[in-house]
């Protein structure tokens, strides 16, 4: 396994135990600076989210949602591409909610630096049809907070 590949997968492993730590800070840790997060397909109509912004949508999200973890998919291990850089996960979710237990699945593919160290760009496609039904309900959840 090259250098950077290996660097690659170190970096898939602990991006994901710093998102489940779930706070607004260890959603972003291993983001670039200028890092964007985009979730997809577009028929979520999600706005690209940068760092802050990003952070301030996950301290939102803790109001109605708790435990929030991501796990690989049954059989599934990340897929490293150290010549473009890319590393790709299919994940699922679970946590408890005002609303009861949310379980979703994604898959996740991330751009980073030269170095390896760093994730420059998130691509994040969910369950469409899930989502559309969760997000609403939670936006509501978290007006009434």
């Amino acid at each position: 396994m090259s250098d950077l590949r290996s660097r690659l997968r170190e970096l898939a492993i602990s991006f994901l135990n710093a998102f489940n730590e779930f706070t607004t800070e260890s959603v972003v840790r291993y983001r670039s600076e200028n890092c964007m997060h985009r979730l997809l397909p577009k028929s979520l109509d999600a706005p690209p989210r940068t760092n802050s912004e990003y952070s301030a949508w996950v301290g939102n999200l803790k109001n109605v949602m708790s435990g929030f973890k991501l796990s690989f998919m049954d059989g599934y291990e990340p897929i490293i591409d150290d010549k473009s850089r890319h590393i790709t996960l299919h994940l699922k979710s679970t946590c408890d909610t005002v609303l009861g237990e949310y379980q979703n699945e994604y898959v996740w593919i991330m751009k980073v630096d030269e170095t390896g160290q760093e994730i420059v760009d998130i691509m994040e496609f969910a369950d469409s049809a899930y989502t559309i039904e969760w997000i609403q309900k939670l936006q509501n959840a978290i007006e009434k907070k």
